[in-house]
């Protein structure tokens, strides 16, 4: 009887190794629990091991370094929709004009929060005011 080979169905990363589809994979470097998940979800499957050339599994590139997060701070204005956007364009220069990563910091802060929601709640109530209506969608108002 032929040598049994786990062989890779699909592009799959196992530890700091890529295999390529085709490729056999480490069975012993795999835990039990997840190589039967692979093998019922049909990513690999047991195959004799032949004379054919299986793909060689490639290094991972190292992973890019994570930049630093500037500290969020709120810039403070008797109105608050102008302390909103003094606040994120103070963390747009902070961050090189990401403004985008500039408002999911700030409002990963219950401060920053805060300020995001009274800043929406009165813009909504000034463009309905403009507008002589009952309210208006936060898209709408102009924030």
């Amino acid at each position: 009887m032929s040598e049994q080979v786990l062989v890779a169905k699909r592009s799959m990363v196992v530890g700091s190794m890529r295999y390529p589809t085709g490729s056999m994979l480490p069975a012993s470097d795999i835990s039990p629990r997840n190589l039967q998940a692979m093998i019922d979800s049909r990513a690999a499957r047991w195959e004799s091991k032949s004379s054919r050339v299986y793909p060689a599994p490639l290094d991972l590139p190292p992973a890019a370094p994570e930049h630093e997060r500037p500290e969020v701070e709120i810039v403070h204005d008797l109105d608050v929709v102008l302390a909103w956007k003094k606040t994120k364009a103070a963390m747009a220069e902070k961050l090189g004009g990401n403004s985008a990563l500039a408002e999911d910091l700030i409002l990963a802060t219950a401060e920053g929060r805060d300020l995001f929601k009274r800043a929406t709640q009165t813009s909504c109530q000034a463009e309905a005011k403009r507008r002589n209506t009952w309210s208006v969608p936060p898209n709408e108002a102009r924030l």
